[in-house]
């Protein structure tokens, strides 16, 4: 083992500037990384569109969507499952984005919320929803 008296303290002093610069570096990336999420989280469902959220479901479907934006979806297709959590990033009529980040899924919504008797139905993606339960405001 070397001896600290042998070593001279500029070892010291580069050792601890490189170690700080990685810290310094390694923060920036983990600010970066974090502001990736939370620009991915959605956006609060819009006032118009206040309907949207709730548990929908049909034999083959399941989708929740928040009022803070959070989207919850399942699709089943004979053996397989499709899956998708995020945020809604933008409306885009009555059709909507959900997604995190650049990597996002649009649902086409042919028919927006609507009463049809006492059931709330709406057709996503081809397929028609009923509403089981409404989402409480926190």
């Amino acid at each position: 083992m070397y001896d600290s008296a042998v070593i001279p303290s500029s070892v010291y002093s580069s050792k601890a500037s490189k170690l700080s610069g990685l810290c310094s570096g390694l923060r920036y990336m983990l600010v970066l990384a974090f502001a990736w999420l939370l620009g991915g989280c959605g956006q609060p469902l819009p006032l118009d569109k206040a309907e949207y959220a709730g548990e929908w479901q049909s034999a083959d479907m399941y989708l929740l969507i928040q009022h803070d934006g959070s989207v919850e979806y399942q699709r089943y297709d004979g053996n397989s499952r499709t899956s998708i959590s995020g945020g809604i990033q933008k409306f885009d009529g009555n059709d909507f984005e959900v997604g995190i980040g650049f990597i996002s899924s649009r649902f086409e919504v042919s028919e927006p919320p609507h009463r049809v008797g006492s059931d709330w139905q709406m057709v996503v993606d081809g397929v028609r929803l009923t509403r089981v339960s409404d989402v409480q405001f926190y």
